[in-house]
């Protein structure tokens, strides 16, 4: 199964502009420690794709989902959630 594409948009949407503390979060956790901004700029049933923005500039980072690839739109939502939880317990 794969993510419809408007789905998809709907949730990079979403992310970037309710979300921001969470990117940021998820970026720091994944090896950016002293990003300063972070926009979600790819989402599929495996993972996140983020663009961080950071002091000697900008880069991106892939981000697998806990546990595998969601069966699901529901499922993503959960494992997007789980994500940034984590990163915001430094995990």
């Amino acid at each position: 199964m794969t993510l419809d594409p408007n789905a998809a948009a709907a949730i990079l949407a979403h992310m970037n502009d309710d979300h921001g503390a969470d990117n940021l979060a998820i970026v720091r956790a994944h090896g950016h420690p002293h990003a300063n901004g972070a926009d979600m700029i790819g989402v599929d049933l495996v993972g996140g794709t983020w663009l961080v923005h950071g002091p000697t500039g900008q880069t991106t980072v892939r981000v697998e989902w806990p546990g595998g690839s969601a069966a699901d739109r529901a499922e993503l939502r959960a494992k997007v959630v789980e994500t940034a939880v984590a990163a915001r317990r430094g995990r």
